[in-house]
């Protein structure tokens, strides 16, 4: 039997790629906002 593979927290991985004064919450806040405002394809 295989090992199952235990991969990081989202917000583990997100926070390698934010500015040192952004939380990880307003990250996911502007994130949804641009998702929500996008026109659709």
């Amino acid at each position: 039997m295989k090992r199952m593979f235990d991969p990081a927290h989202p917000g583990e991985v997100l926070r390698e790629f934010l500015p040192a004064d952004m939380t990880v919450t307003e990250a996911v806040r502007r994130l949804k906002s641009r998702a929500l405002n996008c026109p659709g394809s």
